[in-house]
C-alpha cells in the first residue's frame, strides 16, 4: 500500500511526537478538529501497521501512542488495570528476549507485555 504524506497525516504524527501517553481516536480527533474524525479513524490503524504508532488495547478500548526511534532498543509493558505504558530498560528487555529465545520464541520490539504497574499493585 502506498503511503501519502498528507497534511492530515503529518498533523497526526506531529500531535503524537509532541504528546506523551496513549490516546483514543476520539481524543486525537478532538485535539485536531481540522483533520476530520473519519481521517483520524482511517489513518491511526494504518500508521500503527507502518510502525509509526503503537496500538494498545485497554478495557476493550483501542489506544495509540508514538513509537519513537528510542523505542526500538527496548520493550514495553502495559498495565492491564490503568493502561499506562512502561518503557523497560535495555538490560531488562535483553533479559526477557534472551529468556524467550532459550525456549525458541522471538519477541518483536513493538510487542507490549501485559503487567500490573506498581501503583495498581499498591492499590490492591
Amino acid at each position: 500500500m502506498q503511503t501519502y504524506q498528507t497534511k492530515g497525516r503529518n498533523q497526526i504524527l506531529e500531535f503524537f511526537r509532541k504528546s506523551e501517553g496513549q490516546f483514543s481516536a476520539d481524543q486525537v480527533a478532538s485535539a485536531l478538529p481540522e483533520v476530520g474524525k473519519s481521517t483520524v479513524y482511517r489513518l491511526l490503524p494504518r500508521m500503527a501497521e507502518e510502525g509509526l504508532l503503537q496500538k494498545i488495547s485497554v478495557d476493550k478500548k483501542r489506544l495509540y501512542s508514538y513509537f519513537s526511534e528510542n523505542c526500538h532498543h527496548h520493550l514495553h509493558a502495559e498495565c492491564t488495570s490503568c493502561g499506562s505504558l512502561i518503557h523497560l530498560d535495555e538490560k531488562t528487555s535483553h533479559q526477557i528476549e534472551s529468556g524467550l529465545e532459550k525456549i525458541g520464541l522471538h519477541i518483536d520490539e513493538r510487542s507490549v507485555l501485559p503487567c500490573l504497574c506498581k501503583e495498581c499493585q499498591d492499590k490492591k
